[in-house]
């Protein structure tokens, strides 16, 4: 399951998706879409059938960026479990 993160929303990896030689074929440009992005589970789901490796990165990138300890900002006010 992706996590529901901006870094990881279908807007976001959308135009990457779209260039990329081996997933391209499989997205639906917007045009063809009726100017709408496609619907996440859709997208990921091509996304990890194509590319596994490459969205398990991404997710842990995303997971190492947010809760590695020491990079939230210190104004903010919450609780480090």
């Amino acid at each position: 399951m992706v996590p529901k993160f901006e870094e990881l929303s279908v807007k976001n990896l959308y135009s990457d998706a779209l260039n990329d030689p081996d997933v391209g074929p499989y997205i639906p440009d917007l045009e063809m879409n009726s100017n709408r992005l496609p619907e996440r589970d859709f997208f990921f789901g091509v996304l990890s059938t194509i590319k596994p490796d490459y969205l398990k990165q991404i997710i842990d990138d995303a997971h190492k960026n947010r809760y590695e300890s020491g990079t939230q900002d210190q104004e903010k006010n919450y609780i480090m479990v």
